[in-house]
């Protein structure tokens, strides 16, 4: 029988899948707007798969609180869900 000695803590958690994963999304408080008026859901969204609205077709109101919930999941839960936040965060 081995025994491995953390100074941290007792349990060896390098293999642990459902280990906590603390990174969190530093672009989703912030409003993107490319040139021609799309709001886009972060800067790592280069090729625009993830446009949320345009300001020259709707309210900048309506489109900020149309994806809502998915700020909701990255800041309170730290859940991604979409493949974007999912690489980013590290968890793809």
């Amino acid at each position: 029988m081995s025994y491995i000695l953390q100074i941290g803590g007792g349990v060896d958690i390098s293999n642990e899948k459902r280990k906590a994963n603390y990174k969190r999304c530093p672009d989703i408080r912030t409003l993107i707007i490319t040139r021609n008026g799309d709001v886009i859901l972060c800067c790592q969204d280069y090729f625009r798969r993830y446009v949320m609205g345009n300001i020259m077709e709707k309210n900048i109101l309506d489109i900020w609180n149309s994806y809502k919930d998915i700020r909701e999941k990255l800041l309170k839960d730290n859940m991604a869900e979409l493949p974007i936040c999912k690489i980013c965060l590290g968890r793809e």
